[in-house]
């Protein structure tokens, strides 16, 4: 397919919530509508900033036409990312370190992520991609200077409910960077037993992506 103009439905709404303990919320929210091939999601901060983690604007969720996930080239794929973007304050979260009870007697933190429908559905959708062995999800992290951080693959929990990963980062306190930038990228797939994974994702799932709404709810601990 070439880079042409297509219309790209795009009507998904990705609803990112971040929570750090108690601090305060913060909600992204997309622009929708008919994409040009190599436009993207755009996502726009409408709320006040977590005490240590902040997601920065450049968060995506994916296009898509009816028979799949649609690359930035506009070719179909059977692959979907939702790529969201963060920042930690390192310089905040060391100076917490010593005072905060949260982080008292610890030497590193865990970051608890979960990708969930949002709350605002009164119900889950009649297709749900959680738990599914059809659209399976794998979970990265990446970063220019991680410090180390990792996910901590015996934490993945992919049921019904969403998706939850723990993020460990050690050694807090002789990490000299001021903030440590990072973006987990859930990669949505079409499962590799699919006879026909064009077809599927046209039948089951395309008639229910502009009902999804989806939240991410992180937060912070000592460990």
């Amino acid at each position: 397919m070439t880079k042409s103009k297509m219309a790209l439905v795009t009507f998904i709404t990705l609803i990112l919530i971040i929570s750090v303990g108690f601090a305060s919320w913060k909600l992204i929210l997309p622009i929708s509508g008919d994409l040009d091939t190599d436009a993207s999601v755009i996502v726009y901060e409408t709320a006040d900033e977590c005490k240590y983690l902040t997601i920065k604007d450049d968060s995506t969720s994916f296009d898509y036409y009816n028979t799949g996930f649609v690359e930035d080239d506009a070719i179909i794929t059977k692959t979907g990312n939702i790529t969201v973007n963060f920042s930690l304050n390192m310089a905040l979260l060391k100076a917490d370190f010593d005072t905060d009870n949260l982080f008292k007697d610890k030497e590193g933190i865990s970051i608890t992520v979960t990708l969930k429908y949002s709350e605002v559905l009164e119900e889950v959708p009649q297709y749900n991609i959680f738990g599914n062995s059809n659209t399976p999800i794998n979970c990265s992290v990446k970063g220019d200077n991680l410090h180390g951080m990792i996910i901590d693959e015996n934490s993945i929990i992919n049921d019904g409910s969403g998706y939850t990963l723990v993020l460990l980062l050690n050694d807090v306190k002789n990490i000299t960077d001021t903030t440590i930038d990072f973006t987990i990228t859930y990669e949505v797939n079409l499962g590799e037993d699919l006879d026909n994974p064009h077809a599927y994702f046209k039948e089951e799932i395309f008639p229910y992506l502009q009902d999804m709404k989806f939240a991410i709810r992180a937060k912070v601990e000592g460990k």
